[in-house]
């Protein structure tokens, strides 16, 4: 599913279900992509899910190594 393209038709004022299809060729650099995005997901829903996570810009700005 792509997140992006949901959340665009529900600002546009979309209230039912969306349904989202991506093609994508295989062994190509889209199929690498999805799968990159697809690892980013995960390793937010489980940050997310062990309370390490913040919506606070400053806290992350304040403990970031290099900031």
């Amino acid at each position: 599913m792509d997140a992006q393209a949901q959340d665009r038709a529900h600002r546009i004022g979309q209230t039912k279900p969306v349904l989202i299809f991506r093609l994508v060729s295989a062994h190509t650099i889209e199929t690498k992509i999805m799968q990159k995005a697809t690892e980013k997901r995960k390793l937010e829903a489980l940050v997310i899910a062990k309370g390490n996570y913040t919506p606070s810009f400053k806290y992350f700005y304040n403990a970031h190594p290099f900031g």
